[in-house]
C-alpha cells in the first residue's frame, strides 16, 4: 500500500470524562496500543493526585472522511462508549474540526483529545412553567392594552360622540322592540277561547 497521501500526527488524550477518579492508583495503565505511544505522569499542584497524559501517533488519508477519522481515533484509544464527546486542539488551544485536513505536527507539540460526556459541563434543570409569572405577565399587557386604548379616546374627541350617538341610537331601537313584543304580549293576555266551531255541525 503506497504511502502518498498519508499523514502522521500525534494526539494527546485527556479524559475529562472520568476526571482524576480513575487516577488515583499507582497501578492504572491505559489499555491502548503500545505502538509509538508516549506516557508521562505529573503531579498537579496543589493536588496529590498525579495525572497522566497518553500520547499517540495516528495516521490519515487525504480520502478519508470525519467519521472515519473519528472511528480510527475511538480505536487507537480504545473509546467504545459511543455518548462520549471528541474535542480536538491545537498547541493554542483553539478547536479544530476532525477531517483529513489536519496538519502533521511532532510528537513533542502534540495535538489535545479533550474527552467528555454529553452536557457535562452544564448542568440541565427540570423543565417547570411558572403560572405565577405568566398570569402577571398577562396582567400587565391587558393593562397596557387599556392604558392606551383610554390615551387613544382622550386624545380623539370625536370618538366618544360617535359612540355616545350609535349606544343612543342602539338604545332607540331596542326601546322599540320591546314596546312592540309588550303590545303583543297584551292582545295575547286579551284573547278568550270562543269554542271550536261558531256554526252547529250538520249532523
Amino acid at each position: 500500500m503506497s504511502d502518498a497521501g498519508v499523514r502522521k500526527i500525534w494526539v494527546e488524550l485527556k479524559r475529562l470524562d472520568l476526571g482524576l477518579a480513575c487516577f488515583a492508583t499507582k497501578n492504572y495503565v491505559p489499555k491502548i496500543k503500545k505502538n509509538d505511544t508516549i506516557l508521562s505522569k505529573t503531579n498537579a499542584k496543589n493536588s496529590d493526585s498525579p495525572e497522566y497524559h497518553v500520547t499517540q501517533s495516528i495516521q490519515i488519508r487525504e480520502d478519508y472522511g470525519s467519521d472515519e477519522i473519528r472511528s480510527i481515533i475511538k480505536d487507537t484509544f480504545q473509546l467504545h462508549d459511543e455518548d462520549m464527546v471528541l474535542k480536538l486542539r491545537n498547541h493554542r488551544g483553539s478547536l479544530m474540526p476532525i477531517s483529513c485536513n489536519i496538519a502533521s505536527n511532532s510528537k513533542s507539540v502534540p495535538y489535545s483529545l479533550e474527552v467528555v460526556q454529553k452536557y457535562q459541563n452544564v448542568k440541565p434543570k427540570a423543565r417547570s412553567v411558572k403560572r405565577d409569572r405568566y398570569h402577571e405577565t398577562m396582567k400587565k399587557k391587558i393593562v397596557e392594552l387599556l392604558d392606551r386604548i383610554e390615551k387613544l379616546e382622550n386624545a380623539s374627541p370625536e370618538l366618544k360622540q360617535r359612540q355616545n350617538k350609535i349606544i343612543t341610537m342602539e338604545m332607540e331601537e331596542l326601546e322599540k322592540k320591546l314596546g312592540f313584543l309588550t303590545k303583543r304580549f297584551h292582545e295575547a293576555d286579551s284573547t278568550t277561547w270562543k269554542g271550536m266551531f261558531k256554526k252547529n255541525p250538520l249532523w
